[in-house]
């Protein structure tokens, strides 16, 4: 596979709303505006609803050509859970196929409730690395609700939690010499049989990929505990 076959998607310029969402922001910024033609226009330079962003990702995929992607990155879109099941809808069938290395989620607003879409983008779109680091309710020591959604899902096959969670990064680079060698908790959900043996290899693999060789991993435990002030 030559260069041009693959793609880089990076669409983090705007928030990405659900419909209902965006309805309810239009609305209430319409209340307070004046005449100016252009009020609108900003707010569209600010927003786009799931629908809008999924038929740019169409766009994209459809005039480049590109048989895989590598990086679909929806970092910091202020993503809510509501936004991100209307994208899933809207994307999966599409990309199906197309094999996607990384699904980038970090740093937004989403919560345990996504394991279905989360599953769907493993199993349908082939996506090998989905980053949650940085999602509050789904990252650090709280991946323990996320690995309990995927379980209800899986009507408590932890092999397929395991299965799942492969696939999942929600560890800063960072903080993994620690979490993996140190952390209690981490080590408890192996023991329980939510994470695979091998989860902080994954993240290796991941943080490796994404710095093309170039970065390191501390070989010593932090001086504070990322996990200890998160609620």
């Amino acid at each position: 596979m030559n260069s041009n076959d693959v793609i880089d998607i990076i669409l983090n310029r705007k928030i990405i709303l659900s419909a209902c969402e965006k309805k309810l922001i239009y609305i209430g910024e319409d209340r307070y505006a004046s005449d100016d033609e252009g009020f609108r226009e900003e707010l569209d330079n600010v927003y786009w609803s799931a629908d809008e962003f999924s038929a740019a990702v169409k766009d994209i995929l459809n005039e480049s050509g590109a048989k895989q992607v590598r990086m679909l990155s929806l970092k910091s879109t202020g993503l809510s859970d509501s936004a991100f099941k209307e994208v899933t809808n809207a994307l999966i069938n599409f990309l199906d196929g197309r094999g996607i290395i990384t699904l980038d989620l970090s740093f937004n607003a989403l919560t345990p409730s996504i394991a279905a879409e989360i599953i769907r983008w493993i199993d349908d779109a082939g996506v090998k690395y989905i980053n949650l680091d940085g999602n509050h309710q789904c990252s650090k020591k709280d991946i323990r609700n996320f690995c309990s959604a995927l379980e209800r899902e899986f009507n408590e096959d932890k092999q397929k939690v395991r299965n799942v969670m492969k696939h999942i990064i929600f560890i800063p680079i960072y903080y993994l010499f620690q979490a993996s060698k140190v952390a209690k908790l981490y080590n408890n959900l192996i023991t329980t049989g939510h994470l695979p043996m091998k989860w902080a290899d994954f993240h290796r693999e991941y943080y490796l990929m994404i710095f093309a060789g170039k970065c390191s991993f501390l070989e010593e435990p932090l001086a504070f505990d990322p996990d200890v002030d998160l609620v």
